[in-house]
């Protein structure tokens, strides 16, 4: 009984040190050959429509794994952009991530426009070894001023987008915290369509209510 009782506490001592899980929060490593490399630049609006919103691997800018999406907006660039990692537990939907502590990340520029100043950080409420769902948020800080995607939700002519969810299972302790290889790219877009957008919509409208008439 004494042997029972001291197996039982020995293993809750070694659940409770279990670290907590972490993640490289990165959207460039590596090549374009390997099953760990992640490319997965993100992109400014649609010139044309810039509230269209685009997720998906584009098969420019040597994307890892390549995909057909197609971007004409610019990669984003510099300190004026801002990203940050959202994540939960396993099978959380958007509505219930939380953004990870210390993660809110500017681009870096010249030929890796599209890409973030990363790090390695802990995702709180997840263990290493767990799977947990993921959520990459960016948007258009203007001049540093929106500092949280509470402030970009506050403000409707924010420029802002997110991937797709994904998931991961975390490293942590002596486990190698892994890349975000489920990572695809998007882009910021606006909430509301361009005046000549709307414009060119009402014009329609107004022809087909005039048909009717007729």
């Amino acid at each position: 009984m004494k042997k029972l009782a001291l197996t039982l506490a020995l293993v809750g001592i070694g659940i409770s040190a279990y670290p907590q899980g972490q993640v490289v929060f990165q959207n460039l490593i590596g090549g374009t050959n390997a099953s760990s490399s992640i490319r997965a630049p993100i992109f400014g609006p649609e010139p044309t429509d810039p509230s269209r919103a685009i997720t998906g691997q584009s098969s420019q800018n040597n994307s890892f794994p390549p995909g057909s999406t197609v971007y004409t907006g610019p990669l984003l660039a510099g300190t004026g952009f801002s990203a940050e990692l959202w994540a939960g537990p396993s099978g959380a939907a958007e509505s219930a991530l939380t953004p990870v502590a210390n993660t809110i990340a500017t681009f870096r520029t010249g030929a890796a426009n599209g890409y973030i100043i990363g790090s390695t950080p802990t995702i709180a409420g997840v263990d290493a070894n767990q799977v947990a769902t993921l959520q990459v948020r960016a948007w258009d800080n203007k001049g540093g001023t929106l500092t949280s995607w509470a402030a970009v939700l506050a403000d409707p002519t924010a420029l802002r987008g997110a991937s797709p969810l994904f998931t991961a299972t975390l490293g942590g302790g002596p486990v190698t915290p892994p890349n975000m290889t489920g990572l695809v790219s998007f882009n910021i877009h606006s909430l509301v369509p361009e005046p000549s957008v709307v414009a060119i919509g009402a014009i329609g409208l107004g022809a087909l209510l005039l048909r009717r008439r007729k």
